[in-house]
């Protein structure tokens, strides 16, 4: 299976840098500096992303290939953050694979639509069209994070639902949900992908 994930930190203030990911389901764990950078490949420059380290280059998250069809109930992610004032914050995400009709995931939404010219078809949950009947914007799911209490840093894009874990008033701990579904592998390693910084394949962690 191929995943695609984008572990990020968003702060508009101070930054972070990567210190380790690690996914227990697949015995990865990849370490800031060594395994990955942490890179800036958005126009919104408060978004700092981990991807796969390069001399050159700034990545979209990064591919994960392994030969273990995953469960439904998915794998845990859990990323270490140090602020510059030295701080960690500790990120938990719960990836649940809404099903296993193909074989690839990735936690950008912008993968999920159909797309004009190819016979790959709507992906987005239905929880997304309950959002759209309620006349929330945007159309496609966000993933936002906000923080609890004013100034702290937003971890991720969020999910649902959320739980943060202050300390004397600092945000340390975040543990979110998200759930997504299967698509096919093409949407993630197509060419025209190139455009919005994705990841090569050639650069994919083994599992």
């Amino acid at each position: 299976m191929l995943l695609h994930i984008t572990p990020k930190f968003f702060s508009m203030t101070t930054g972070a840098t990567l210190i380790d990911l690690e996914i227990s389901e697949l015995g990865l764990h990849l370490k800031g500096g060594i395994d990955l950078d942490t890179r800036k490949p958005y126009p919104n420059r408060a978004y700092c992303i981990a991807c796969r380290k390069k001399p050159r280059g700034a990545f979209d998250g990064i591919l994960i290939e392994t030969d273990r069809r995953l469960k439904r109930s998915g794998l845990h992610v859990i990323a270490r953050w140090a602020l510059p004032a030295g701080d960690i914050i500790m990120h938990r995400v719960h990836y649940k694979l809404l099903d296993n009709d193909f074989a690839a995931a990735s936690d950008k939404s912008e993968l999920w639509h159909a797309y004009h010219g190819t016979p790959w078809q709507n992906r987005f949950p239905n929880w997304t069209g309950r959002l759209q009947r309620r006349g929330d914007q945007p159309v496609r799911p966000r993933r936002r994070g906000q923080a609890v209490m004013e100034d702290a840093p937003a971890l991720g894009e969020a999910s649902f639902p959320s739980k943060d874990i202050i300390v004397d008033g600092r945000l340390v701990e975040r543990v979110e949900t998200f759930s997504m579904p299967t698509i096919e592998p093409e949407r993630i390693t197509r060419e025209t992908n190139a455009s919005i910084r994705m990841p090569k394949l050639v650069d994919a962690f083994r599992a």
